[in-house]
């Protein structure tokens, strides 16, 4: 065993709050089937110990120099595979992040889904996935993560789907699990390049061999045990693409986003937990765990791939009237700006926004499910039938639920990008590194940072949008105003609210309201690419508050457009006027149906493996199928033959061989019958016999 913590105590508190989510699923599969209300409080008091023992090390560890925990795990040849953790600021990061947001959604939980059978259930797969989560946070092995990463995806297959007997519930959980199999097997093979290649997955000595690094014309030189290892440029670029797939995947990049938005067919705080900080930014955390493996070709790959992305989520956010739906595409925005950022090398930018992304992103899920919650309560109460995620079916919600109104604008703020929230210090690190980096490089790079205005700019009309139609205006639903009607929900919903809002103003950040970036970006500032140093020795500053100005101009003009288009007290509501269009506009269709994705696989992928199925079952009942009966009959027919030619001739032969064995046997036997008269006339018949041959010859 090797270990090298700063305090031991650090790593028994690291095992504790890791292993709690775990007991939270043991104790969940013994109460699997059983109809009692305590497991949900018990899962929530771990995961409450859980997260205070997390801010503690965040607190205590604060500033200290990465350290790991290793144990032997088996060895191949000359390479020992260990179960290794590191500690280091991002990892103290994203264990506050992911427990705080869990603690949060579980409370959130005992109220939500206390009328649910199947909460013990909800639960143990809370527990499970938030276990498998911080697996991958802690683990420094690329082989640990992976197996982390697979074990992510098979929880958020259980939440995802978690009323399976509902068909569009069962089929998310089946596309999600699917889609991301894709991108982990770019994933895989990545690994095994390393490994060909380093004969190590560790992912701290990866590291120190590229610190280490010499440069030999084309060739990359590294040294291990006092071996020299030779690679190249091309094939660095190759690994890192490889890697990337796996990010695509799992944090809903292009080409492979669809899947999310059909997740929100899990319960909404379970929409909240993958949405906010732990599933989709995964991704965004394993790109910056092994950022200095990526060339700048790769980061190039890496910076359209998120533009692309965050402009893609945002155009489809536009036209939705789910407001689920809405919030869905906003995270693959959101998510496409932080990959944006690490392609730009803005390695602590991006996970500075994922950071402020995970307290305004989970409070606008938790807050749309508290009046998802509300409308379900006022349909039961009321006995109507109706989509209570809807939002031309809402209208007016301020008056009733004042609560979920100013915590919703509140967000929408921080994610619009406007001044005095996380959002904009975050967005605003973001816009200007892409500038730099466009200034630096030049050419189509311009095309990037151009498009993550251009995302910032929907970003805040689509929640402008969101709020206008929902909170304001008329009730759309009958009775939905009446005493009784629509209320606001109970403290286990509203809190989680409120601490969320308190985390996404600027104060936890940056003392500046204004100012550029955060103490937070310093903290995870270790591990940068030097293999792209190689390459890239400076970059061309953009004034700060220019950008900045910039920033702030675009937010609040999609902000007013929203609020110009959907206020019904000047004008007819754009929702109204789709309603009654009976032939959309092609743009409007675009957007509302994710660009075609869907459809396009549809007619591409899935048809192809449709095809391929349906050739292939073809081939077995006309190909396949005829030629086995065909050989089964020839077997049967040859066997006959063989058995005929067995017992007619073989055995024939040997019966035939046994008679004339047995007629020369009773001709010597009769030779042999003891008379001295027939020996002597037998002698005299052969010697006659033999005269005679003389004789002739």
């Amino acid at each position: 065993m090797e270990q090298q913590p700063t305090n031991i105590w650090i790593w028994s508190a690291i095992a504790v709050l890791w292993l709690l989510p775990l007991l939270s699923f043991v104790i969940g599969l013994v109460l699997w089937r059983k109809r009692k209300d305590g497991l949900g409080k018990f899962s929530t008091s771990l995961l409450a110990v859980s997260t205070l023992l997390s801010w503690i090390i965040f607190g205590v560890n604060f500033g200290v120099p990465e350290s790991f925990f290793s144990v032997s795990w088996w060895t191949v040849g000359d390479t020992e595979f260990s179960f290794s953790l590191a500690l280091s600021g991002i990892t103290q990061l994203l264990l506050v992040i992911v427990n705080t947001v869990s603690l949060l959604v579980h409370v959130y939980s005992l109220e939500y889904m206390k009328d649910d059978p199947g909460k013990n259930r909800y639960f143990a797969c809370l527990g499970l996935f938030t276990f498998s989560m911080l697996g991958i946070v802690l683990s420094d092995s690329l082989l640990l993560i992976f197996c982390f990463w697979e074990l992510v995806g098979t929880s958020s297959y259980f939440l995802i789907g978690f009323w399976y007997k509902k068909q569009s519930a069962a089929l998310a959980s089946f596309k999600a699990f699917l889609v991301n199999r894709v991108g982990d097997l770019g994933f895989l093979i990545g690994i095994c390049l390393i490994y060909a290649i380093f004969k190590t997955l560790s992912i701290s000595e990866l590291q120190g061999m590229v610190d280490a690094i010499q440069w030999k014309g084309e060739v990359f030189n590294f040294e291990k045990n006092g071996e020299l290892i030779s690679s190249s440029p091309f094939m660095f670029t190759v690994i890192s693409i490889c890697l990337l797939g796996g990010a695509v995947g799992k944090s809903a990049q292009f080409p492979l986003q669809v899947w999310l938005p059909d997740a929100m067919e899990g319960p909404t705080p379970v929409s909240a937990l993958i949405h906010a900080a732990t599933m989709v930014a995964a991704g965004i955390y394993f790109i910056a765990r092994v950022f200095f493996l990526f060339t700048p070709p790769a980061l190039f790959i890496v910076a359209f791939i998120g533009a692309i992305t965050a402009v893609m989520g945002a155009v489809a956010a536009i036209s939705q009237y789910d407001i689920k739906k809405v919030l869905a595409f906003s995270t693959i925005s959101q998510l496409g700006f932080m990959v944006l950022a690490l392609g730009v090398g803005g390695r602590e930018e991006g996970l500075f926004h994922l950071a402020t992304h995970a307290a305004f992103k989970a409070g606008l899920f938790l807050a749309a499910g508290s009046i998802i919650h509300a409308m379900h309560r006022f349909a039961h109460e009321s006995q109507a039938h109706f989509d209570a995620q809807d939002m031309r079916l809402m209208g007016g919600v301020r008056k009733y639920m004042p609560t979920t109104f100013l915590v919703f604008l509140l967000l929408a703020m921080a994610i619009s990008g406007i001044p005095m929230f996380s959002g904009f210090l975050s967005k605003d690190a973001i816009i200007t590194k892409a500038f730099s980096w466009a200034s630096a490089e030049g050419g189509v790079r311009w095309v990037v940072p151009m498009l993550a205005l251009f995302s910032a700019f929907l970003t805040a009309f689509y929640m402008s949008r969101l709020v206008m139609l929902v909170f304001f205006g008329s009730n759309k639903t009958p009775g939905l105003g009446n005493k009784g009607g629509l209320t606001e929900n109970g403290k286990l919903i509203t809190i989680p609210l409120l601490v969320l809002v308190g985390g996404s103003l600027w104060i936890w950040f940056n003392w500046n309201p204004f100012g550029q970036g955060s103490w937070l970006m310093d903290l995870v500032a270790t591990g940068r690419s030097t293999i792209s140093g190689l390459y890239l020795e400076t970059t061309n500053e953009i004034p700060h508050k220019t950008i900045a100005i910039i920033s702030i101009l675009v937010s609040l003009t999609g902000v007013g457009l929203g609020y110009v288009m959907y206020d019904e007290d000047e004008h007819q509501a754009i929702a109204e006027l789709e309603e009654k269009t009976s032939k959309p506009g092609f743009w409007s269709e675009l957007s509302f149906n994710n660009w075609y994705l869907n459809e396009l696989y549809d007619q591409t992928v899935v048809y192809s493996f449709n095809q391929l199925t349906r050739a292939s079952s073809w081939a077995d009942r006309r190909v396949i199928d005829p030629v086995i009966n065909l050989t089964g009959v020839l077997t049967v027919v040859v066997s006959v033959v063989v058995g005929w030619f067995d017992k007619k001739v073989v055995d024939g032969l040997v019966l035939l061989t046994v008679r004339i064995t047995e007629f020369f046997g009773n001709i010597a036997r009769s030779l042999q019958g003891g008379a001295v008269q027939k020996y002597i006339a037998w002698s005299l018949f052969f010697t006659l016999l033999v005269v005679t041959w003389i004789l002739i010859k």
